[in-house]
C-alpha cells in the first residue's frame, strides 16, 4: 500500500492545528525574550533515518489517523506515519506543513511552507525542579471501549491535581508498541524544550497541570499504553479513527526542504 495514493483517494479536507504542541513553547519563549538562532538554508544534511542520510527506499511503517478537536473548532483529522527511523505528522491533505521527528537523532523539525522555515528542536534534559508544587492523583477504571490487545483491555485513566482534572486518556496496553515508543520519545524532546522557558516565565502564568503533564511527567499517561482517546479540561480532545500497518510512504514525504531557513529558539531563564 502507498500512503500518498491512499490519501489522495479520500476527499475529506480539514484545517490543521497539529502544531498546537508548539504554541505554548513559542508563547513562553516570546515572554522571555528568548533569542532565535538561525542556520543557513541547507547547512545540515536532510535527516531521514540512519542518523541523517536521505534514503531512496522508504522503510514501511504504520499510518494512524486521528480526529483532533480544539476548543475553538469542530475538529480536523491528523495523519501520523511512524517507522523505526522517523515519525511524521501532518494534516489530512496539507502535507507541505508537517512535523518530522528523527528518531535516530531525537530531533524535531517543524516545517512551515508559507514562511519557508524549519524550527529545529534538539534533545535536552529537564534538569530543573517544578516551580509549582503538585501531586498527581491517578484514577483508573475499565473503559467501555471494546478494544483489547494481547489479552489486555482498554482502561480510562484520569489525572488529577487536587480537585482539578488535568488530563484523561483511554489507553490500551500491548497495542502499537513501536508507535507508543515514538510518542514517548517525541514528548520527552518537547518537554526539554518547554523546560528551558520556565525561568523566564512569570509564575502567575504557570499552570500546575501543564507543568506536570507536559514537562515533568510528559510520558506518564503514555506509559499506560496506546492512547486510543485523550482529552483535557480545556476542550482539547483526540481519538483514533483508523490504523494501517505496513504502509510504504512516498520517499519525498520523508525529507526536509533543503532551501528552507532553519532556526532554533535558544532562550531560557535557568
Amino acid at each position: 500500500m502507498n500512503w500518498h495514493g491512499w490519501q489522495e483517494d479520500l476527499s475529506l479536507r480539514f484545517s490543521m492545528k497539529v502544531f498546537r504542541v508548539f504554541m505554548p513553547l513559542l508563547f513562553l519563549a516570546g515572554c522571555g525574550g528568548g533569542p532565535v538562532q538561525e542556520t543557513a538554508p541547507g547547512a545540515e544534511t536532510v535527516p531521514v533515518g540512519a542518523g541523517g542520510n536521505a534514503q531512496k527506499d522508504s522503510i514501511p511503517g504504520t499510518v494512524l489517523i486521528f480526529h483532533e478537536k480544539e476548543p475553538d473548532n469542530e475538529g480536523h483529522r491528523v495523519v501520523f506515519f511512524v517507522n523505526p527511523d522517523i515519525m511524521r505528522i501532518n494534516d489530512w491533505q496539507e502535507v507541505d506543513d508537517f512535523i518530522l521527528f528523527d528518531r535516530k537523532t531525537q530531533t524535531i523539525y517543524n516545517v512551515v511552507k508559507k514562511d519557508a522555515t524549519i524550527l529545529m528542536i534538539k534533545p535536552r534534559p529537564v534538569d530543573i525542579k517544578s516551580p509549582l508544587a503538585y501531586e498527581i492523583r491517578e484514577e483508573k477504571q475499565k473503559s467501555a471501549a471494546a478494544a483489547s490487545a494481547n489479552g489486555n483491555d482498554a482502561f480510562h485513566y484520569k489525572y488529577m491535581i487536587g480537585d482539578r482534572e488535568c488530563y484523561n486518556a483511554v489507553s490500551l496496553d500491548g497495542y502499537q508498541e513501536d508507535v507508543v515508543a515514538a510518542l514517548k520519545e517525541f514528548r520527552t524532546v518537547l518537554a526539554g524544550e518547554h523546560a528551558k522557558t520556565i525561568g523566564s516565565t512569570p509564575v502567575e502564568m504557570l499552570d500546575a497541570c501543564d507543568l506536570a503533564m507536559n514537562i515533568f511527567e510528559p510520558t506518564r499517561y503514555i506509559e499506560k499504553g496506546f492512547p486510543l482517546r485523550e482529552w483535557d479540561s480545556k476542550g482539547y480532545q483526540r481519538f483514533l479513527v483508523d490504523v494501517r500497518n505496513n504502509v510504504v510512504s512516498a520517499p519525498e514525504l520523508m525529507v526536509l526542504p533543503e532551501t528552507y531557513q532553519r532556526y532554533e529558539i535558544t532562550g531560557g531563564g535557568h
